[in-house]
């Protein structure tokens, strides 16, 4: 009688973890007192994404990634530690003594770190639907403010609301950059980038060796100077857009300004 009493109390104890388990919300945000091991995950509160530790590929190595929560298999859109990966599960993503976020492994060797130059109170770190991962005050969720987030550090993928291109305050050019392989996602031989200079426009490279803007090349044709090989020719459209600058007043007559869109085409 007494052994099927116990059996029945740890029934019933199994049951209840297994019910707090299954309740149990997926954390999108850490504090200080909290850290982010190998196999644990952040999941943004609608659900879209998810950050944690993977190998892409066949690699061996784990990298810290967010990817879509809802697709089957992991197919990373941003990557953490890119250039700097971990050869075991060792991983801890934490928070260190000044508020920084860092990467470290289990002897506490630093890889990565936020390195903001501002120092939060109470900071913590937070998985947004919109795919940003941010760090930023406790009570302080205006965008603004963030001390660190990762929309202004690109991978090869754009997400809405990512900052790309020229930060003329900072002098910060952000772009994208493919990756070296399916298994390494250190930066690659391709970038795609915005030129401010002149009329602003986007571009892809491979490696050092830009395409010649079309600046160049109507000076070149003017001087009759030849025209540079490229290394993989792009192809584009031109297409006309008119932008109506119309007024409020019915005594004044709009006018009607003429734009040219230049539109990379696929291969």
């Amino acid at each position: 009688m007494e052994k099927s009493i116990k059996d029945i109390s740890l029934l019933l104890l199994l049951t209840s973890i297994l019910s707090i388990l299954e309740i149990s919300p997926a954390i999108d945000t850490i504090s200080t007192t909290q850290s982010l091991k190998d196999g644990d995950t952040m999941v943004s509160s609608g659900g879209t994404f998810e950050l944690g530790f993977f190998s892409p590929g066949d690699s061996k190595n784990r990298y810290v990634g967010i990817w879509y929560k809802k697709v089957p298999s992991i197919t990373a859109v941003w990557v953490l530690n890119r250039e700097i990966p971990l050869n075991s599960r060792s991983g801890i993503l934490k928070f260190n003594e000044l508020g920084h976020l860092v990467l470290v492994n289990d002897t506490n060797n630093l890889l990565w770190s936020s390195n903001t130059s501002r120092i939060a109170g109470t900071p913590i770190l937070q998985l947004l639907d919109s795919g940003n991962l941010v760090l930023r005050e406790a009570n302080d969720d205006n965008p603004e403010n963030f001390l660190w987030e990762s929309f202004d550090y690109l991978s090869d993928t754009y997400l809405p609301g990512m900052n790309f291109g020229w930060n003329a305050a900072t002098g910060v050019q952000n772009y994208l950059s493919s990756w070296t392989s399916n298994e390494d996602p250190a930066p690659g031989d391709l970038t795609f980038y915005l030129d401010p200079t002149g009329y602003p426009q986007v571009f892809i490279k491979r490696g050092t060796d830009d395409r010649p803007r079309m600046t160049t090349v109507v000076a070149l044709l003017s001087n009759e100077g030849k025209l540079p090989k490229a290394n993989q020719p792009g192809f584009f459209t031109e297409g006309d857009v008119f932008v109506d600058e119309g007024t409020t007043s019915t005594n004044e007559a709009s006018s009607t300004n003429e734009i040219t869109i230049t539109q990379l085409e696929a291969r």
